[in-house]
């Protein structure tokens, strides 16, 4: 076996020996986010990398590695697999006494861990525990909705996608906070380990009415406010508004029928004003059925002298007939004498 790695394994379960401090302080970090975990060390001598072992770990009775420098290089082997590519330290600062420690793309898994800095330099064989903390992982709730049912004067507050567990408060519109039976919140936990948070409320009496969502990790307070007509108040203002809708609706029908009577006084004059017209032209150019009479007239006059001089053509025509008969009767009896 390597001299470094029997000297990890030394270091690692010597440790786990040391009592867990109760002096740990509380970091709250956000889930997808980078976190960094400060800690600042006082050296009493001068650092000798070589030597040295420095191990970020959790506190539990069965401790997990986070991350581990083992006599001047990072050391992965024993790392646990959840912090795998997930951590950082500032090499060139440990020399100074920084050993900080980054963990980024925080997840669920990371809530609530206690971590602690071991530290065995090599000029001193005594052991330091430094930098105790307890990590808090949050995720952000959505903006809550409230939702009013004015029959039922009841409001329903919906929030979802967040965590750890919401605290879930009403209030009206003075502040004052609804007491417990008048509230119902049902917080369901999601596969993705999210709560999705349900709440109603008996909002009677009341003008308005505000949801409030607390996360108690990331001090996160989200609220939804909503205005609130209860239904008397509904009926009243129809009541109010009632008659100057009639009064509407009469001056409406009132403008119609002026204007149908306006439409139809200018039709009438139209058609008086057209007929007047029509009889001046009628005046200027004669009256047409006067003159077909005329016409007519005339017409059978050319007629009858048509037929007296037709008449007349014949008895002249039947008497030049007769006279040349008679003539050729004289000369007939002249040649018989």
């Amino acid at each position: 076996m390597k001299p470094h790695m029997s000297a990890f394994l030394i270091g690692f379960h010597l440790f786990r020996l040391l009592p867990l401090s109760s002096e740990s302080i509380s970091i709250n970090g956000t889930k997808g986010a980078p976190w960094l975990w400060s800690c600042q060390h006082t050296l009493s001598g001068p650092f000798d990398h070589t030597k040295s072992l420095i191990y970020w770990q959790s506190q539990d009775s069965s401790p997990i590695v986070v991350h581990a420098y083992v006599k001047g290089k990072q050391e992965f082997q024993h790392q646990n697999s959840s912090f795998e590519n997930r951590t950082k330290i500032f090499p060139d600062q440990l020399p100074f006494g920084n050993f900080s420690l980054i963990i980024t793309n925080l997840t669920l898994k990371d809530d609530q861990i206690s971590l602690k800095v071991f530290f065995m330099p090599g000029n001193n064989p005594s052991k330091v525990h430094l930098c105790p903390v307890t990590l808090y992982v949050a995720v952000p709730f959505q903006d809550p909705i409230i939702e009013i049912n004015q029959n039922k004067m009841i409001a329903s507050c919906r929030t979802a996608g967040g965590y750890p567990k919401p605290d879930v408060t009403w209030s009206d519109g003075h502040g004052r906070t609804l007491e417990a039976h008048k509230v119902h919140t049902t917080i369901i936990l999601e596969k993705d380990n999210t709560f999705n948070v349900s709440s109603t409320a008996n909002i009677t009496g009341s003008n308005n009415v505000t949801c409030t969502i607390y996360n108690p990790t990331s001090n996160q307070i989200l609220s939804a406010t909503k205005d609130i007509t209860p239904p008397t108040a509904k009926i009243l203002r129809f009541a109010a508004a009632l008659p100057l809708a009639v009064l509407g609706a009469i001056a409406i029908l009132g403008w119609i029928f002026c204007s149908d009577i306006r439409r139809s006084q200018r039709h009438m004059q139209r058609e008086e004003e057209s007929s007047a017209s029509g009889a001046q032209d009628h005046q200027a150019q004669g009256n047409p059925a006067d003159d077909s009479s005329d016409m007519s007239q005339m017409e059978n006059q050319n007629m009858h002298q048509m037929t007296s001089l037709h008449q007349m053509t014949q008895s002249k025509k039947r008497s030049d007939s007769l006279k040349s008969l008679g003539e050729t009767n004289t000369t007939e009896s002249d040649k018989d004498k």
